[in-house]
């Protein structure tokens, strides 16, 4: 049914009007502002004439969608008044313009030619903007089919709400899980005041009873830090952690209007303020941020490329739809909330962005973690595995190694083969290393399934360490140790390469563990008497002729579980006290 009517002016809405459309003056189209036509803004009252048939034989539950009327209005059918808001005005609620005029004239005195009449007011006879059946077409159809439709459009609209504030959280939780992602926050905080702004121009206000003026002065104040919000957003993007001070001017122009807002005085004021000051305000930002963000996109800004990609068609929409409410230049989508669904679309851009951004983090710190286990295998090579988390505990948060050396009670096992520099010289060079090779193959596996760690490879000497009260697992894999060179030596006889004999030295007590050396190179070590002890004890084995040598305080604590013989009483170089050492035989069973 659009197209265009015939209008007359009244002085008042309760003014006798003409029954046939031929006597009305003026013609019109519909849906559209009065004050779209310059000579009429100062119209405050007015009355359409709309004619239309009906086949009556059509069995049709009809209904008639008016669109949008603005504020108070009378409607007539073939004479007969069928809607008015005069009870709703008595009562002091003058907002209704944002809710869609729905009339059921199935059983109204339908005629094959009918005559509809709409008398209206004008919200705001302060403003030139405004006024009559301003958005939404006219359309006669099945009621209840209109009624679904309207059902559906309120139920889109709280469905919008609640996407937009459920992403604001999901937002949030994505900055707070990378905070130097600030469009994350900017993009969150947008969508709560999105949220805000759409929930005062549903449809569905009116249906839960709220006061209709109360959300109208939200509406504006929210909207007066939309753009400025935004503009953050758009330049955390553009500019990532560099200061700009664009969007610090619009958000000082959003302040100066909410207090404009905020002071108006009425409704009305607010209005006027809006269309006349704060929509062209809105304009202009969004044409600075669109050549700012084009400006960038030239000088080869790669996150400008994201800007144009997530916010393009969400900022043309709204940008149409700005100079739509100013200019009405398409009435039908004055009251159509274009810019809450170009905001569905700049939701599902930046969700996409985000979801892309953590795919690709994912696909990163996946890669790393390979490299990291491929490293730590390899680390493994050259520090004891149960070290390895120490290490990197020992660093702080500038990610600088921290020498902090710690006192522990380890049991510390020295074991050196015999005669290695006559058996090294009957062998060439590729020959010693494999002969070590084999060699720590062999032992190293004894230590580890006892429970010691390798701290390091001295030439032909292994250095191993046990943790407190282990005394036992070290003189067992000792005496392992031993045994197992007659296994070895066998199978070296067999490719005559001559036979394979060592000492071994364990000492119990403190120790300083920590990182040794220097910033170019460093262990992870043991240093200490307790070291020095079973160091000089392996050395003495040469000279007792036997194969084991430990502590008089680790027999002591042995006695009842290994079987001892004790070798001498002895003074260890540098020290005052003598203490006797003895060679552990068997294990008792």
């Amino acid at each position: 049914m659009k197209g265009e009517y015939n209008l007359i002016r009244l002085e008042n809405i309760s003014d006798p009007v003409p029954e046939s459309c031929d006597l009305y003056p003026l013609k019109v189209k519909i849906p559209s502002a009065i004050a779209h036509t310059p000579e009429w803004r100062n119209y405050t009252h007015f009355a359409y004439c709309i004619s239309f048939d009906i086949n009556l034989e059509q069995e049709v539950d009809w209904g008639l969608f008016l669109g949008f009327i603005d504020n108070e209005h009378r409607i007539y059918l073939n004479g007969k008044l069928i809607s008015s808001t005069e009870d709703e005005e008595k009562r002091g609620n003058t907002l209704f313009y944002e809710t869609p005029v729905i009339l059921h004239i199935a059983k109204m005195g339908l005629k094959e030619q009918n005559t509809l009449i709409v008398k209206a007011k004008k919200f705001n006879p302060d403003s030139v903007d405004g006024g009559g059946i301003y958005a939404g077409i006219i359309k006669l159809d099945d009621y209840q089919k209109i009624v679904t439709e309207n059902q559906i459009s309120k139920s889109y609209g709280l469905g919008k709400n609640v996407l937009f504030l459920s992403t604001s959280l999901l937002f949030f939780i994505l900055y707070l899980s990378r905070t130097d992602n600030r469009e994350y926050l900017w993009f969150g905080i947008f969508l709560v005041t999105i949220s805000i702004y759409e929930f005062c121009r549903l449809e569905l206000k009116k249906d839960l009873g709220l006061d209709l003026i109360t959300l109208k002065y939200i509406e504006y104040l929210v909207l007066s830090f939309v753009l400025p919000i935004f503009s953050f957003f758009l330049f955390a993007i553009l500019y990532k952690d560099k200061f700009h001070f664009i969007p610090i001017s619009i958000l000082c122009g959003g302040i100066i209007f909410f207090f404009a807002f905020l002071f108006a005085g009425n409704i009305f004021n607010v209005e006027s303020i809006n269309i006349k000051y704060h929509v062209p305000f809105l304009i202009l930002t969004s044409i600075i941020l669109f050549i700012a963000s084009l400006r960038e996109f030239y000088k080869k800004n790669t996150r400008a490329r994201l800007v144009f990609i997530t916010c393009f068609i969400p900022f043309s929409l709204t940008f149409f739809d700005l100079l739509n409410k100013k200019f009405q230049f398409l009435p039908a989508f004055a009251n159509i909330q274009i810019s809450g669904d170009s905001i569905l679309i700049l939701v599902s851009s930046m969700t996409f962005y985000a979801s892309y951004s953590y795919y690709s983090i994912q696909k990163k710190l996946d890669n790393t973690m390979q490299k990291e286990e491929i490293l730590r295998k390899t680390f493994q090579l050259y520090v004891p595995p149960r070290d390895i988390e120490k290490i990197l505990s020992k660093f702080n948060a500038k990610e600088e190694l921290l020498n902090l050396g710690e006192l522990e009670e380890k049991t510390i096992l020295f074991c050196d083969i015999r005669n290695f520099t006559d058996l090294s010289e009957k062998l060439n060079p590729n020959q010693t290393v494999d002969f070590l090779n084999s060699y720590f193959k062999t032992f190293n596996r004894i230590i580890i399934e006892n429970g010691g760690v390798i701290d390091k490879l001295i030439g032909d000497c292994i250095m191993a360490r046990f943790d407190e009260d282990k005394e036992f697992d070290a003189v067992k894999c000792a005496l392992e140790m031993i045994h197992a060179l007659v296994p070895y030596n066998r199978a070296r006889r067999r490719t005559e390469e001559g036979q394979v004999s060592h000492g071994i030295g364990i000492s119990s007590g403190n120790v300083i563990v920590g990182n040794i050396g220097s910033i170019s190179k460093m262990d992870y070590t043991v240093i200490g008497d307790t070291v020095n002890i079973a160091s000089r004890l392996e050395s003495l084995t040469k000279f007792y002729h036997v194969s084991i040598l430990v502590t008089e305080k680790i027999q002591s604590k042995l006695e009842g579980s290994v079987l001892f013989r004790e070798i001498d009483t002895i003074q260890i170089k540098g020290k005052k006290a003598v203490t006797r050492i003895f060679e552990p035989l068997a294990i008792i069973s």
